[in-house]
């Protein structure tokens, strides 16, 4: 593996500028944030800062990782040593984060150095590396974001078959059905085929990324949204794209090693050059949440009555082998949805949901001068029942003096319902954040409101992300999680109690 590239001197916000004749000053280095053992989490920017079309390539969020975060690494740098070409580089600018767990690659670990799994804390934020991205991430305001991992090839329940998984690139695609972006179905069919043809002229295999259980079913990763691939585009409405490159392994040649990384870097480049094709579908950005939208909140895999081929190596010659697999759930399956209100009250007390909500980056409606609404009390976990209707509680005016009103217009507001929504399988409440349920006499931690006496919010613009308050990153010394770390005094509205 080549050694990691030389940078051009630290700038903690570099300024754009015109392109150079110096290829490396087109690319400038920007501090993120530190890590928990106060190591520099780094992005290097390419082109523009304020270009028209922006890609953020985000790498090493697994420690163990290191051949996606080297391709990272190389991709970058190739791309600033080629001669700009204006008629292909023109308004187009990346951000490149090679590492966004530097400690987990200094211990050779899949979790940080507060022992978290990265890749499963963009709900909740809880560690100082996914509060750096995404605070960075809301102030680059990409179109377009690719997560680049490695993924084991030989799992113990397909070796003992005699198999392991073949492609050299598996590429994976938003799988919750609540997720909103600005590409058509269409057009993510057509990004896969991309990838999937240019990698093969290249000499590589591409496939479809899926996780292979045990117990023989098949399906294309999990729905939850605590995950980048999830979590990044149901929260600001932008594509996301994965990509895992095969892990050589323990026992993996350096000719594995460099076959992984050129594989992974190739794909950057083909995602690159698609984005820029497609720029017109990614400059239009998310449809803007409605009213009476239709949002999943509980979801799952269709039974899996198509057999579908997959493509294996066999363990023992090397061979490729076509295996049929009856048990393929590729198509998502929505249980239950909710329809959009105009826009959710939280109650003023729960200062953990107000502190996340802060940490993501929305934005609180100011209070009306009448605090009266027409709302209605969402269903709760334990009342569900998939004979009843989405609300069972008839709509009825209710005193907002005591609630904190988030607008659903704006960048993201879909998420709103998957979090705050009593019966999403992946809200809030799955994690015991909403308090009490309602039989404990206090207000419902919850209200859906509809109209009435609450004015009508002003319709955010599809460019309004929100900004992050200033947030303290914790450190060496401040390991606790967010829910219990005070990383934002919320005292609600000025006649509600202090949390």
């Amino acid at each position: 593996m080549s050694a990691p590239l030389a940078l051009a001197p630290q700038r903690t916000r570099p300024q754009s500028g015109p392109a150079s004749s110096d290829p490396w000053r087109e690319v400038r280095r920007e501090i993120l944030g530190r890590t928990p053992e106060d190591r520099p989490i780094e992005a290097w920017l390419l082109g523009d800062r304020a270009a028209e079309l922006r890609i953020l390539v985000v790498g090493g969020q697994h420690g163990d990782e290191p051949w996606g975060s080297e391709a990272v690494r190389r991709w970058s740098g190739e791309r600033a040593a080629r001669t700009p070409t204006p008629d292909v580089d023109a308004n187009v600018g990346v951000a490149a984060i090679p590492s966004l767990n530097p400690d987990g690659a200094a211990r050779g670990t899949r979790r940080n150095a507060l022992g978290n799994d990265l890749n499963r804390d963009h709900l909740h934020l809880q560690n100082p590396e996914t509060q750096a991205f995404h605070h960075f991430l809301r102030d680059y305001r990409p179109h377009l974001v690719v997560d680049v991992h490695n993924y084991p090839a030989r799992r113990r329940h397909l070796l003992a078959r005699g198999w392991e998984i073949d492609a050299d690139v598996q590429v994976g695609t938003p799988t919750h059905p609540a997720v909103r972006t600005s590409l058509a179905v269409s057009e993510v069919a057509e990004l896969h085929s991309t990838l999937g043809t240019s990698l093969a002229e290249a000499g590589y295999r591409c496939g479809p990324y899926t996780l292979f259980r045990p117990s023989g079913r098949a399906r294309p990763g999990t729905q939850h949204v605590v995950d980048a691939r999830n979590g990044i585009a149901l929260r600001y409405g932008v594509p996301t794209i994965l990509l895992e490159g095969r892990d050589p392994g323990r026992g993996g040649t350096e000719s594995d090693r460099e076959r992984t990384i050129a594989a992974q870097q190739r794909a950057l480049e083909v995602v690159e050059r698609w984005a820029r094709d497609h720029r017109s579908a990614l400059l239009r950005g998310p449809p803007i949440p409605r009213r009476d939208d239709p949002v999943a909140v509980d979801t799952g895999w269709g039974p899996g009555t198509s057999v579908s081929e997959f493509v294996f190596r066999r363990k023992s010659s090397g061979d490729r082998v076509s295996v049929p697999w009856p048990a393929h759930r590729g198509e998502a399956l929505v249980r239950s949805s909710v329809l959009l209100p105009r826009a959710y009250a939280v109650r003023a007390d729960l200062a953990a949901v107000h502190r996340l909500l802060a940490v993501h980056g929305f934005e609180r409606d100011r209070a009306p001068p009448d605090p009266r609404a027409l709302a209605e009390v969402p269903r709760t976990l334990t009342s569900r029942d998939p004979d009843l209707p989405p609300n069972e509680s008839p709509p009825e005016e209710i005193d907002l003096a005591g609630y904190v009103v988030y607008s659903v217009h704006q960048r993201g507001g879909r998420a709103l319902a998957v979090w705050l929504e009593p019966s999403s399988r992946y809200g809030l409440a799955r994690f015991g954040l909403l308090g009490e349920a309602p039989e404990s006499g206090r207000p419902p931690a919850v209200v859906r409101i509809l109209g009435g006496g609450y004015p009508a919010p002003a319709r955010r613009s599809e460019g309004t992300w929100g900004e992050a308050p200033s947030l303290p990153i914790p450190g060496r010394a401040d390991r606790a999680p967010i829910a219990e770390t005070n990383l934002l005094r919320f005292a609600g509205p000025s006649d509600a109690p202090a949390p």
